[in-house]
């Protein structure tokens, strides 16, 4: 998986521009690359601006690319199904321990 990724970001202009120019803050890049990127991303139309913003991701992405912190993991249905069915236990076994708290706190303050 990319450090950084235009997946999940508002689909709007503005919104696109500024996640890429957060991101090249982040990586330090100095400001007249940030004003270059900009420049390019406006210089035409939307296609154009994502073009421009997919290209920048990928270029803060490449030092990355080795990384085993961000290497994508293969998991097949079956393991996912059965990881979200432990998780799906695990919540409500959260909850059933929340609530017991929360009678037994109301408990004592009836008991005072």
């Amino acid at each position: 998986m990319a450090k950084y990724d235009l997946v999940g970001i508002d689909g709007n202009a503005f919104c696109i521009m500024g996640y890429v120019v957060d991101c090249m803050r982040k990586e330090r890049r100095p400001q007249w690359e940030r004003d270059n990127y900009l420049a390019a991303a406006r210089s035409g139309d939307y296609n154009n601006l994502l073009i421009v913003s997919m290209e920048m991701i990928d270029s803060l992405n490449a030092p990355y690319e080795d990384d085993p912190e961000y290497e994508t993991i293969e998991v097949n249905k079956k393991e996912y199904d059965e990881v979200m069915a432990m998780a799906d236990e695990l919540r409500a076994e959260l909850f059933a321990v929340k609530m017991l708290k929360k009678q037994l706190q109301d408990q004592i303050k009836e008991e005072e």
